[in-house]
């Protein structure tokens, strides 16, 4: 039993990234053409849209290093979501751990957010009563139904057996529900 990190691999992330690096290979080229032509002939113009584009590039590295980190992680005894970069108020998931043998059920819900929107979460309910929830809106259907599958594989192997039939049913359930 190895580690495994679900990233995040939304399509709606993946158009959100195809026009961040459009955006910076345009702004890539406007620094060239300053070095190249303008920065001597603008003086201080010049320097000032310079230092706003690297805050830009600065700013585009810092979410793309916020992106991948905002995995799911199973461990050999545990799933764990690191601590989020986010600002408090935009968190979309806590720091969780969540042992396989403390597991009891597992669901799917939309919960409300602090977004306009209700999220699928990954619903861990332990023995002790306690809900633990991993956001999976920026997860495909395939890595959703994966994680499911994973975590009751372990659980299993942990000896809790979680009587569920499987991710794509508790998925497809989700969807009636909330589709």
């Amino acid at each position: 039993m190895h580690k495994k990190i679900f990233l995040q691999l939304s399509p709606i992330m993946f158009i959100f990234l195809l026009a961040i690096l459009a955006v910076t290979g345009y702004f890539i080229f406007c620094i060239y053409e300053l070095f190249a032509f303008k920065l001597a002939e603008e003086g201080a113009v010049g320097w000032a849209r310079f230092v706003l584009l690297l805050l830009f590039i600065a700013g585009l590295i810092y979410l793309f290093i916020r992106m991948a980190i905002g995995g799911v992680i199973f461990d050999k005894t545990e799933i764990r979501v690191p601590r989020n970069w986010g600002y408090k108020i935009t968190k979309e998931t806590r720091y969780t751990r969540i042992r396989y043998d403390q597991i009891k059920s597992i669901s799917i819900d939309a919960v409300d957010g602090k977004s306009y929107r209700a999220e699928p979460y990954i619903v861990y309910k332990e023995y002790s009563g306690e809900k633990k929830y991993v956001n999976v809106y920026y997860y495909t259907k395939r890595q959703i139904i994966r994680m499911i599958d994973m975590a009751v594989e372990r659980a299993a192997m942990h000896g809790n057996i979680i009587n569920i039939k499987n991710g794509k049913n508790l998925y497809g359930n989700y969807l009636k529900r909330y589709e």
